[in-house]
């Protein structure tokens, strides 16, 4: 099950950078086309690019941030356990095998 959600989460994660960089290619091809025919300058162009990967920067992070924030909940709901939490467990279980060695 936690796989199953791991996968999806993934695939909306690649779904979101592969729709982008579409985007992107799509933005690019148009701008040359505007430069080629003559109806934007070079710089013109280049600012239009850059202020679109600005603007994607931007909605990327708020996008990861809103799949984390939503990851956590569902962590919480379902309850499973963290990363940290198991290597908190792990090392707490280290301990007391070392201490009752030590006995």
């Amino acid at each position: 099950m936690e796989k199953e959600k791991e996968s999806i989460f993934k695939k909306l994660l690649y779904t979101g950078v592969g729709i982008a960089a579409i985007t992107r290619e799509k933005v690019e091809e148009t701008v040359n086309e505007l430069i080629r025919d003559k109806k934007i300058t070079s710089e013109e162009g280049k600012k239009i690019v850059d202020d679109f990967v600005k603007e994607f920067t931007g909605k990327k992070e708020d996008f990861e941030a809103q799949m984390k924030g939503f990851v956590e909940k569902a962590t919480k709901k379902f309850r499973y356990a963290k990363k940290d939490d198991i290597e908190e467990l792990i090392k707490k279980v280290e301990e007391l095998e070392s201490y009752v060695a030590k006995k």
